[in-house]
């Protein structure tokens, strides 16, 4: 009659993104008692397996049972054998690559006390898994949309949002994004690296799957877009205009408190040039501008909140920015802000951020991957050549001024007035 003992030990949930890491592997000593040789094997290498996954990793941590059956064999020459290592290979989920015993002995009260050193996997995350880990949930929505007579559902709408915006976020290098809208497709994915006979190495990966610090949730309240013909009054030529509009709310709930970090609305406009890059008469092309346009501009006020735009260098009027790629561009110009001592609420002694006071504004003159750099206009102190990190932040990005065109009108050469 076979035996059943659990094995409870603790991992970390795997992430679905590439991360480029790699698996390792640890020699660890544990001890384990119980009435049984082999169930006192079985304790070892849960202790030994709980050395390694069972710390505590911010919000990561997660219970998960893994049934071991093995018969009542008590012989060493069957604990230490090939088929018994291979079962216990597969019911760690590879978690215990090999194991030894170095020593076992039976109690007076009849109690087994045994000593392993078993080869533990250890999956070694890169940098970029430390990063703020920020799931996107599917926004909520009408059941349909319009554009250019164009019905889109509110799926099709929710996946150009969570793409666009995936993209804007990943561009900072401040988030790892989890996106939610195909969890599906992602769970069908765990379940394959979780079967029986895949490799170890990725059943090690599949107890690293991260969680997420921040959720990102929120509705669309409208989603439109119409082009309109009209006719030019002094000839039969023709011309098309054409506005839309792409309006979410939305709020950032922090996971561990359940608490609402920030909450806003947000509105983009599109007109009909701001399209001239793109085949108008084609009503996808027109959504993927508008989810890319919302998607920028969401990105901004999340990170402004969590992650602002901050200066790291100075030299003769120069500046160094703390991120670069899409979300920012050449031109930009921004108000910069030095952050002074903390706040705090007189009555819930809540943390409400920092003192901030108005320096100076930095317009963008080039753009990299990772970083940007701008020039120093409107400096009311002294910019310090050594930056303090964290210390002068680019809160507001100022409107550039639209420039009118005035049409100018050639006078006859035989102008009476001449």
């Amino acid at each position: 009659m076979l035996k059943k003992y659990y094995l409870i030990v603790f991992v970390l949930l795997f992430n679905s993104l590439p991360l480029h890491a790699s698996v390792k592997y640890i020699d660890i000593k544990a001890e384990g008692r119980a009435l049984s040789l082999h169930a006192a094997v079985n304790n070892a290498l849960l202790s030994a397996v709980a050395q390694v996954h069972g710390k505590t990793i911010e919000s990561e941590r997660v219970s998960l049972s893994m049934e071991v059956s093995v018969t009542t064999k008590n012989d060493d020459a069957y604990l230490a054998s090939e088929g018994y290592l291979e079962l216990i290979k597969e019911k760690t989920k590879g978690a215990v690559s090999s194991y030894q015993i170095v020593s076992k002995e039976e109690t007076t009260n009849g109690n087994w006390r045994v000593v392993v050193v078993a080869k533990i996997a250890q999956y070694k995350r890169s940098k970029r898994s430390n990063r703020m880990r920020l799931a996107i949930l599917p926004f909520k929505g009408d059941t349909a949309f319009v554009i250019n007579n164009d019905k889109y559902t509110l799926a099709k709408a929710q996946s150009n949002v969570a793409q666009k915006l995936s993209e804007h976020l990943v561009q900072t290098r401040k988030f790892a994004i989890l996106d939610r809208t195909f969890s599906k497709q992602i769970d069908n994915e765990l379940a394959s690296v979780s079967a029986v006979n895949t490799h170890k190495d990725e059943i090690a990966k599949l107890g690293q799957k991260l969680v997420a610090d921040f959720l990102l949730v929120g509705t669309i309240e409208s989603l439109y877009y119409k082009t309109t013909t009209k006719k030019m009054r002094s000839s039969d030529r023709t011309y098309q205009i054409g506005n839309g509009s792409f309006r979410v709310s939305y709020k950032i709930i922090e996971v561990a408190t359940q608490q609402t970090v920030f909450s806003d609305t947000k509105e983009v406009k599109i007109t009909h040039s701001d399209l001239k890059d793109i085949d108008k008469s084609n009503s996808g092309n027109i959504l993927n501008k508008m989810s890319s346009k919302l998607g920028k501009s969401l990105t901004f006020d999340i990170q402004n909140q969590i992650f602002p735009l901050a200066i790291v260098s100075y030299s003769n009027g120069q500046v160094v920015l703390s991120q670069g790629g899409k979300t920012v561009s050449k031109g930009d110009k921004y108000k910069v802000y030095k952050s002074g001592k903390k706040l705090y609420d007189p009555y819930t002694k809540e943390y409400l951020g920092k003192e901030e006071e108005y320096c100076c504004d930095v317009t963008i003159t080039r753009v990299t991957s990772k970083q940007s750099y701008a020039q120093l206009s409107n400096e009311i102190m002294v910019f310090p050549k050594d930056v303090p990190p964290k210390t002068y932040i680019l809160r507001e990005l100022i409107k550039k001024k639209k420039i009118k065109k005035v049409k100018i009108i050639k006078k006859d050469n035989n102008d009476d007035d001449w």
